[in-house]
């Protein structure tokens, strides 16, 4: 999609950068193809940027799903395919995630019973102790 100025953006409204900058579409809509060409009624407008990291511990997490490059440039990648229209599916899957954290919420519940089981017997022996001193 595009924002008031015709400047290409993402969905959540960051600027797509081509290899010269922003890419502007000044009329129609864009289509991306498979080599990161974007073309507008059969006319080249512009080409993704599309960056190769060598060293990922460069990268550093910004906001949501956007990293930066620290110390260094990134290289331009040769031959990319660029799969348009669609969406990247995460690297969690999602079941495990649950069962995860489903094992985590019992391991914790565990816990604090013993955790209140030994305070109780330490009271426990307190009182007994007490009694028998006393």
């Amino acid at each position: 999609t595009t924002d008031v100025n015709g400047n290409l953006i993402t969905m959540d409204g960051m600027e797509v950068q081509g290899e010269g900058g922003p890419i502007t579409v000044s009329e129609g809509s864009a289509r991306i193809t498979s080599n990161g060409t974007v073309m507008v009624n059969d006319r080249v407008i512009g080409k993704l940027r599309v960056a190769q990291i060598d060293d990922l511990t460069q990268l550093k997490r910004q906001e949501g799903v956007r990293f930066s490059l620290e110390g260094g440039a990134a290289n331009q990648a040769q031959n990319v395919q660029v799969v348009p229209e669609s969406v990247e599916m995460p690297n969690v899957s999602v079941i495990q995630a649950m069962v995860d954290m489903v094992a985590a919420q019992r391991s914790f519940e565990a816990y604090t019973k013993s955790v209140r089981t030994i305070d109780e017997l330490n009271e426990r022996a307190l009182r007994n102790t007490r009694v028998v001193t006393g």
